[in-house]
């Protein structure tokens, strides 16, 4: 492990540590952050940075694989592979790895990850999965046009420096996903359990698309759970509904999730066996409502208030700062501010919101239930 620094960027990580001893001469010193800078190299590896001179950095690699990329012959690869981060490689053991953290004062956390370099496992991991097929994942995903860098508390010509050494790995695009198309469906699981938990979805939007943010209001329009820690969803449009429709104890609240070629929009619900027809036809019957127009403007302000704070309250931590500037700047090589963010969510109208809702209303309902579902009705009942 090679580090990039030099006096001028120490003194500056370290204002900070003097402001104790004189508020006045720290306060001088201090930098105002620097703007997002992107740059694509030329072997198609991005690099974002956000000079905000913090104290400690955080550097991330984003990869262009995931479970999208598996196929039926390689179902569970990049969860073996994230598991498989902080083993041993050809090149270092896994104590080496972990001693060459600490000595730095780094840390190390993943969601799928691998080492990117001298792939190489133990024949216990190829017990649970062929060694020759995580390589072969790796050498067909794991290409620098597939990857962003991103650092926060760091030189953007320092990171760059750190992309050109160490992740110019393979050229070329690599293996690309199958294009992903919503078909419906349904899926139920009986069994013994007093409390049925379901999902009933429609297709919905891409991500990035104006359409996404329509979306997105709709579902805090409708209640997408409760805001507050072990707080109750009350006051939502959905609760309310339902409420007139059982008394027995029930949750539910608006499911939405964008993809890069479609979407999924719908309501989850979790009642008693016996309720659970009448809580599903009662959710189901709000959204219709709103496709019908039944929404108002009070109602709209609220849900783009709720949906921007829960937007922006995301960023306030560095890791979530993080992982929306490399999701962004992965999936588009761009990055729309948290500011320009805000007012796309503004510019959506009750006709937006509307038409979205019309949209579940007409399409092709996919159910996923399980529980004791003698009172479940199934996908084509609803």
């Amino acid at each position: 492990m090679k580090l990039f620094s030099s006096a001028r960027v120490l003194s500056r990580r370290l204002y900070s540590a003097k402001a104790a001893a004189n508020p006045e001469a720290a306060a001088k010193a201090r930098l105002l952050p620097e703007e997002l800078e992107i740059t694509k190299l030329p072997n198609g590896l991005v690099v974002a940075t956000l000079e905000n001179y913090s104290p400690s950095s955080r550097i991330g690699v984003f990869i262009k694989a995931g479970s999208r990329y598996e196929t039926a012959s390689n179902l569970g690869v990049n969860h073996v592979l994230r598991l498989a981060s902080n083993l041993t490689t050809k090149g270092a053991s896994a104590f080496k790895i972990t001693r060459g953290l600490e000595a730095t004062g780094a840390g190390l956390s993943h969601y799928v990850s691998v080492p990117l370099t001298d792939e190489q496992f133990k024949e216990k991991e190829k017990s649970v999965i062929k060694n020759l097929m995580l390589q072969q994942f790796v050498q067909n995903h794991f290409t620098s046009a597939r990857m962003a860098l991103v650092g926060l508390g760091v030189s953007h010509s320092v990171l760059k420096q750190v992309g050109e050494q160490f992740l110019n790995i393979r050229s070329g695009a690599g293996s690309a996903a199958v294009k992903a198309q919503y078909r419906g469906g349904e899926i139920r699981e009986q069994n013994g359990e007093s409390l049925v938990h379901a999902a009933v979805v429609a297709e919905g939007a891409t991500i990035g698309s104006p359409e996404a943010n329509a979306f997105n209001v709709l579902q805090h329009v409708l209640g997408a759970g409760p805001l507050i820690k072990r707080g109750s969803n009350t006051s939502s449009k959905l609760f309310q509904a339902v409420s007139k429709a059982t008394n027995q104890p029930f949750d539910v609240s608006a499911f939405n999730a964008n993809y890069s070629d479609s979407g999924l929009f719908g309501v989850y619900t979790v009642s008693q066996a016996a309720a659970a027809g009448d809580v599903i036809k009662a959710a189901i019957n709000q959204l219709n409502a709103i496709a019908g127009g039944s929404v108002t403007e009070a109602d709209i302000a609220r849900a783009k208030n709720q949906l921007k704070s829960q937007y922006l309250l995301s960023l306030e931590n560095s890791s979530g700062l993080l992982n929306e500037i490399g999701s962004q700047a992965l999936a588009a090589g761009t990055y729309t501010s948290p500011a320009d963010a805000s007012q796309q969510i503004d510019s959506v109208t009750s006709a937006d919101i509307v038409n979205a809702a019309k949209k579940f209303a007409s399409g092709k309902k996919s159910l996923a239930a399980t529980g004791n579902l003698e009172n479940t009705p199934f996908v084509s009942d609803i």
